[in-house]
Order: structure tokens, then C-alpha cells, then sequence
């Protein structure tokens, strides 16, 4: 069973979390393309037995790109194991990364018709020194409102590598169910 392992990326984050999932199916000998979602898609969905996508959230909003693939593709990805992965600040809080207690992945399901089988939040990267002046501030104020880190020299990865193996696991085991 091949798989269609989607990632849309704000500052490369993302694209470290879907590399991390890559190095899981790798081990396991599944079969995967790793297909960027930024850009326009050089692959067809309906060639692949499954589908993971792992989104960066900026300000609440995952890229257009993400919404617009789901928006599309809504009906196949219903009837295939299909994953669902939103990167986010406010997932470096454990009950935050679950669908109903993550206002971003409930807002953007809403806005679909995709019912992904997993879906899931991760915690993501705060990497000020890279981000824009404009940006630096923005994200300095929500993390203010957040409780979180607001030192602009600051670089932390939030990211629990344990949950991405777990939910990589998971998605591996759901496409061995639907096999």
C-alpha cells in the first residue's frame, strides 16, 4: 500500500516532522512519495492507497494550498485511511494537541468535508531569530496571551518526537486495517 505523505511548511518545521514520519516508513519498509503541497502537485491522490498531510499553522490559518487540497479532494480522502496533522504553537500544551480541544484543526475540519481518520495536533517550532520583524512581534504577543516563551532571542522546539512516532505508528497501523 502506497502512501501520499503531504507537507506544507512555514519555516521548515513541518517539513522536519514529515521527514521524521519518511525515516519511520523507511524502517518499516512502506512504500511513500513525500510530496510537497506548497507548490502544485506533481503527483495524483487517487494513484495512492493512503494519505497523510502534516500542515504549519501561521495566526490560525494553515496555507490556502492545505484547505484548497482538502476542499478538492474531500470525497477521496473519505474513502481511503487518510491522516490529518496540524503543526502549531498551541500543541506544545498536551490537551491542545487533541481535535476537540484544538480550536485551529476543528476550525479548518469545518471548513471541509474531509473526516481524516487521524487527526492530531503537534507542537511546533518558536525560532524568532529567523522570522520577520513584523512576525517576531506578532508571535511575541500571542505567546504573551499564551504564557509562553517571549524572549526574541529565543529557539525552542516544542515538538514531542515520541508523539510523532506514536502517531506515525498509528498511521501505519491504520493502513495495515484497511489492507
Amino acid at each position: 500500500m502506497k502512501v501520499l505523505l503531504l507537507y506544507s511548511t512555514r519555516d521548515g518545521h513541518a517539513l522536519q516532522i514529515a521527514k521524521t514520519i519518511a525515516a519511520i516508513f523507511d524502517a518499516k519498509a512502506q512504500e511513500y512519495d513525500l510530496v510537497n503541497l506548497d507548490v502544485p502537485l506533481s503527483v495524483q491522490p487517487s494513484q495512492y492507497e493512503a494519505v497523510l498531510v502534516i500542515a504549519a499553522i501561521r495566526y490560525g490559518y494553515f496555507r490556502p494550498s492545505v484547505l484548497a487540497f482538502a476542499r478538492t479532494y474531500y470525497n477521496l480522502l473519505n474513502n481511503k485511511p487518510t491522516g490529518f496533522l496540524g503543526v502549531c504553537l498551541t500543541a506544545r500544551k498536551p490537551k491542545k494537541r487533541l481535535p476537540q480541544y484544538n480550536a485551529y484543526l476543528r476550525k479548518f475540519l469545518s471548513k471541509t468535508q474531509w473526516r481524516p481518520l487521524l487527526c492530531e495536533g503537534i507542537a511546533g517550532a518558536l525560532r524568532y531569530p529567523q522570522y520577520r520583524w513584523w512576525d517576531r512581534q506578532l508571535i511575541r504577543l500571542i505567546m504573551l496571551m499564551t504564557g509562553g516563551e517571549t524572549n526574541t532571542k529565543a529557539e525552542i522546539v516544542y515538538t514531542d518526537w515520541d508523539q510523532v512516532t506514536r502517531l506515525a505508528n498509528a498511521f501505519l497501523m491504520l493502513i495495515q486495517k484497511r489492507s
